[in-house]
Parts: C-alpha cells; structure tokens; sequence
C-alpha cells in the first residue's frame, strides 16, 4: 500500500470545466426489474461499443453528468465508458416506493451489468458510488477487475447504539413525506439552480460552473422556470445500515486493483486540520485518530454540549473505520491530492486524469 502522494506543484484552485464537445455520447435507457416493471436506469456512454467496460458511478444527488469533464481527458481507444444515473437522480426512473437504500442500488447495477451481458468489467466511482462500486466488488469479486474511487470508500458505517435512532428518523422523515403534499422548488433560471447547488453541497462548498454542469441533467423545464428531476425521497436517511464489522467485511473480498483518490479539502478536510495535515491513515496518523476517539468520547459524557460532541465521536470513528478498511484491501493504492474539494472530478479534472490514465 502506498500510504500517501500528493499531486504534483499545483495548488491553483481554479476550476477547468471544458467539457471538451469532441466525445461523441450516445444516451440510451434500460430496463431493469430491479425495482418493478417500467423501472428503468438512464446511462450516457462513449467509446468502443465492443471495448474494456468500465461503469462510472456518480455521488448521491449527482448524476451521470458528474464525468462529462473527466472523461475526454482519459484514453478512450478499446474502451467501453457507460455513466449511470442511479435511481431518483438524473434521467432514471424513481422508486415506485420512494425508497433508496444502498443494497438497492447495488441490484439495480447489477441487473444493469447483467443487460449490458458483462462477465467483466471495471468500476470508477465518486463518493456514494464508491460505496456502491466496494459493495459489488467485495460481493462479486470475480467480476471486478479494476476499482477507482474517487472521494469515497465502502459504505458509511453506523454504529450498533445509534442503529434504532437511525430507523426512527428514517420512518419519522418518511411518515412526514406521505402526510405533507409540498410543490418542488422553482427557480428562474439554470444559474439560480447551480447556485443553490453550490451553495447546498454536502461536502464542502461546490463551484458555480461546476454545479451547472450537474445541473445540465438535474433539471427539468417547467412553466415558468425550472425543478430537480431527483426524486425528494432520496432525503429520506436510509433504513438499510452497515455495521462498522460489515464495511471491512466487504472491504477484505475485494480482489481488485484498487485506487483510491482523495483529496485534502474534502471529505476527511476537517480532521485533516485538526490533525495538521498528518496523514490520518498512516501510522502515526491511526494512533492520534484514537486518541481523538477517547478524547470525544470522554467528552462526550462529560460536556452539556452532548449533541456537538457526539456528532464529532462518531465522525472520528467513521475515519477509523475508513483507515480499517484500506488496511484490508490486498491489491491498494491512495493518494492526496493538495485540492479539488469533493468533486475532483468537477474541480481538478487534470490532475485526477493523470492518476486514473495509469490505473486504466
């Protein structure tokens, strides 16, 4: 395992988001039983239809256009790119139930795998994706031969004490959803929409240009202006939880050759700055983020602040239970780039085509 590399002398956090009009992208939609009739999952793709497959999965309230800046700068010869819109987002169909759980998603990529007649392909995936691409790869590992994860790892863990708290939020949000009949947010323009998706990123703040090139696909024109296209039940928290012993399971079946990128403003952006920017996945990294954990723990207990401290306990744990994960995987690569925020693939295209070109 390479524990750590940053990207080469360029910490200019200006976005490139020429989207390069040379790719030709056929758009097509499929069927898949995965969740009813008429259910079916929208994909754009490029390349050589008969080409090594590879499966681009977006993050969660993304869409397929998250690679449109991505993809021109990587070699397409002999390869076959189909980025999928998970269900709820984008141009696929949403839950008959209104229901999105993982396991769900990683079904209805499977029955889509089964359609396009794959018997081996290779996975990139952002963020959620990445939960969903280490999810077939450790069930399904003789299938995937290649796995990028860009910004993500295996499922986000919860722990057992907080599993029942989960459930009641879940039914509570849901109940809440088919009692109260609001209309979807309008807005004026595709500008308007990008800003408040910039401005409504889950992970650290998302660029303008970049949030409009989602948007591209997140939308729909109505009278009057626009709304999402993503079904509002994908805000529902997920029913379906991982135990932290489940995510290194599945994490220690994978057989593939695995990069990971990440980057130091993103997911892990906080602990990074407590931590001074030590590498948390190192060795002296993993002893300081135990310390945290005692540290938040005792905390925790102890302040009237119990909320603030209890959010940041289990946020350390998760980063925890990340680093057991890596440890597990047998064929892994990782590394940090110095910016690109959550969305590296939007932000720093460049420097992400120069890792994912080797791995490919």
């Amino acid at each position: 395992m390479v524990e750590e590399q940053t990207n080469s002398n360029n910490d200019n956090k200006n976005t490139n988001t020429d989207t390069n009009n040379e790719i030709e992208w056929k758009e097509s939609s499929h069927l898949c039983g995965s969740r009813g009739a008429g259910f079916s999952l929208a994909v754009k793709e490029c390349g050589d239809i008969d080409g090594e497959p590879w499966l681009l999965l977006h993050g969660f309230l993304d869409n397929a256009a998250t690679w449109d800046v991505l993809v021109p700068k990587l070699p397409l010869e002999n390869k076959r790119i189909v980025c999928v819109d998970f269900a709820g987002h984008g141009l696929s169909s949403h839950a008959p139930n209104g229901a999105y759980h993982l396991v769900d998603y990683v079904l209805d990529i499977a029955c889509l795998i089964t359609k396009l007649g794959w018997k081996k392909y290779n996975v990139l995936g952002h963020s959620m994706g990445c939960a969903v691409a280490v999810c077939l790869a450790g069930s399904f590992s003789e299938q995937v031969e290649k796995l990028i994860l860009i910004e993500g790892f295996g499922p986000w863990p919860i722990p057992t004490s907080q599993i029942p708290k989960r459930l009641a939020e879940s039914i509570q949000a849901d109940l809440k959803r088919l009692t109260n009949s609001t209309q979807p947010r309008l807005f004026e323009s595709i500008n308007d929409a990008a800003t408040r998706r910039s401005e409504g990123n889950f992970i650290n703040e998302l660029p303008v240009n970049a949030a409009k090139i989602l948007c591209s696909r997140a939308l729909k024109q109505v009278s009057g202006g626009y709304v999402w296209r993503s079904d509002p039940g994908l805000l529902i928290p997920s029913r379906t939880t991982f135990h932290p012993e489940q995510t290194v399971a599945y994490a220690s079946q994978i057989t593939a050759k695995t990069l990971i990128i990440l980057t130091k403003d993103g997911i892990f952006k906080r602990l990074l700055s407590v931590l001074r920017g030590l590498n948390p996945f190192g060795i002296i990294g993993r002893i300081l983020v135990r310390l945290l954990i005692i540290y938040t723990r005792i905390r925790m207990i102890l302040s009237s602040k119990k909320d603030f401290w209890e959010i940041r306990y289990y946020g350390i744990q998760a980063v925890h239970n990340f680093s057991q994960q890596l440890r597990v995987v047998k064929n892994l690569k990782y590394l940090m780039l110095k910016s690109g925020g959550h969305h590296p693939q939007l932000t720093v295209p460049d420097e992400v085509a120069v890792h994912v070109k080797e791995w490919m």
